[in-house]
């Protein structure tokens, strides 16, 4: 029998992975998931491995300016209006 961490037995390490991968834990960085407002750095990180992973895939197409990636950040976080650098 295979045990996780919190005592709960799985009959095999593969139905451990499929409970942990059905689980929405925030570690999955899955961005679907991501409620509106968070705090958690893993709900960070996967809004920006998405926002890389698309910029890559502009990049290939060949593309420099990711203004797609740039716009869906923007809604999700809202736009930056503090000091710019040259304010500073």
């Amino acid at each position: 029998m295979f045990a996780s961490f919190r005592g709960v037995s799985y009959g095999s390490p593969v139905q451990a992975r499929l409970h942990y991968m059905e689980s929405e834990h925030p570690t999955l960085q899955y961005s679907d998931i991501i409620p509106e407002e968070f705090d958690d750095p893993n709900h960070h990180a996967a809004l920006a491995f998405d926002y890389f992973a698309e910029a890559y895939e502009s990049f290939f197409a060949g593309s420099d300016i990711f203004e797609d990636q740039q716009r869906k950040i923007e809604e999700r976080y809202g736009v930056f209006h503090g000091p710019r650098a040259s304010n500073v």
